[in-house]
């Protein structure tokens, strides 16, 4: 197979869900003409009535918000925060965290919000990376399955009513399922774009593997049921994403190598 990249956005045809067209230079990305062509202004509208919404409801958290400390998860605080949500920060701690990555953490939680750390069992870890790399060829399965299920597993547990997620990749980098590129996740698309290769949890039960083992990765079914109070939402379909204006917005409160403002 040849290797492809496409013309507006640079990345190959080896990433999952993308799709060339007959000339083999453009994929399926949300290209500029596609964003420029959205009511953003509208879109912002809406996510001010979804705020206030959120806001009647006058829990103790707005919403949960997944964070690494990166760029991308440090804007999203930055906006909740603008448009005064309360959000609780939940991270799944990496067995291995750089010191980088836990300075750019750290900023991110003294922009003032409330933050939890969640370990998991390194055993359990262990064992089901090194699963997914002998049966999928990715060892990072667990990690996706992790970053998606303990957000919802947490805003169940204390009522808080929101999700607040980043980019909804299926419309930014490929993807043909129009159903699965609108402002809501769910479980169809985690499957399909959670980088899980279109397993859950359960399908990694074994000897080594108990159900009790794999209850930090298992994505919760109350939290997708049409009676759920939980609303899991990409930040991304109400605000123009783009990456270089999310690093440059973030940069003040964002370290990289060579660079600390």
């Amino acid at each position: 197979m040849a290797l492809l990249y496409c013309s507006k956005c640079v990345l190959p045809n080896t990433r999952p869900n993308l799709n060339f067209d007959g000339s083999g230079n453009n994929c399926n990305c949300a290209t500029k003409e596609k964003k420029d062509a959205i009511d953003w202004t509208t879109r912002e509208a809406k996510f001010m009535d979804l705020v206030l919404h959120i806001k009647r409801k006058q829990c103790q958290y707005d919403c949960v918000i997944p964070v690494s400390g990166g760029k991308d998860s440090t804007w999203q605080v930055m906006k909740a925060i603008e448009f005064g949500l309360k959000p609780l920060c939940i991270t799944w701690r990496s067995p291995v965290r750089t010191d980088i990555g836990n300075e750019n953490l750290q900023n991110l939680i003294s922009l003032g919000v409330d933050h939890i750390d969640f370990s998991i069992n390194p055993s359990v870890e262990k064992k089901f990376a090194l699963e997914a790399f002998e049966k999928k060829g990715s060892p990072v399965i667990p990690m996706h399955m992790a970053i998606h299920a303990l957000p919802l597993k947490f805003a169940l547990a204390f009522k808080i009513p929101m999700v607040l997620w980043g980019e909804n990749s299926a419309f930014e980098y490929g993807g043909d399922d129009q159903e699965l590129k609108g402002f809501e996740i769910t479980k169809e698309w985690i499957k399909k774009y959670g980088v899980t290769n279109n397993t859950v949890a359960s399908d990694w039960e074994s000897e080594l593997l108990s159900k009790n083992d794999l209850w930090p990765y298992t994505l919760p079914e109350e939290a997708f049921d049409k009676s759920s109070k939980i609303k899991g939402v990409f930040l991304g379909q109400f605000f123009k994403w783009d990456p270089v204006e999310v690093f440059e917005q973030s940069t003040p409160k964002f370290t990289r190598i060579g660079l600390k403002r």
